[in-house]
């Protein structure tokens, strides 16, 4: 009896130094902010699948998306609540193409515009290949740029928009964003990254 005792507090206490070595979170690289940006603007074939809740003062959305980009081609979807609907935008800077659910299809050169006219959605599309990544874009010189200890962005201010970056997520030997929000005006747009896929660095 004492013997079975014995046994049955040693797993005890091995199954609860496992539970603890699990919990414990991983540690944020520290690398040079140089070192950093190269990866990201390397960043050519990739995949982020986010939850996306966007906001105005009449309005409210909650989305799921899939933003994968290759070479600056892009095909992004957003679906609504349990996948109710779908809208797919693909194509490139200066030649987009949206389609919705129903089947009706639309192109323009300039996708922030496409994207108001057909959905009502203010949407900084064009900065937020950039953004999505931690990096600033490169149309128009930032109002502000802050970095953490970690070299990671933490706020920016760009063409009228407040990005912040509550958290990020370690991926290979650097991290990505986890967690951002954007507000222009009466606009706020929360993205939570809850996947990143780097499929091919230039």
């Amino acid at each position: 009896m004492l013997n079975i005792k014995f046994l049955l507090v040693v797993l005890c206490c091995f199954t609860t130094l496992l539970t603890g070595c699990a919990q414990q979170p991983q540690s944020t690289p520290t690398i040079s902010l140089q070192s950093r940006q190269a990866y990201l603007n390397h960043m050519q074939h990739w995949q982020a699948n986010c939850r996306v809740a966007i906001r105005d003062k009449d309005h409210g959305h909650n989305l799921t998306m899939q933003w994968h980009e290759n070479q600056q081609q892009y095909n992004i979807q957003f679906f609504g609540p349990l996948g109710s609907g779908s809208i797919k935008i693909t194509g490139k800077p200066g030649a987009l193409n949206l389609t919705t659910s129903d089947g009706n299809s639309y192109t323009a050169t300039n996708a922030d515009n496409l994207i108001y006219e057909h959905l009502g959605w203010d949407l900084p599309f064009a900065s937020l290949t950039y953004w999505l990544k931690g990096l600033a874009a490169l149309d128009t010189r930032p109002m502000l740029i802050k970095y953490d200890a970690y070299n990671q962005l933490q706020s920016l201010q760009q063409s009228g928009w407040l990005i912040n970056y509550q958290n990020y997520m370690v991926y290979d030997a650097i991290t990505l964003p986890e967690k951002i929000t954007l507000t222009k005006g009466d606009i706020k747009l929360k993205i939570i990254v809850h996947q990143w896929r780097v499929i091919e660095l230039n």
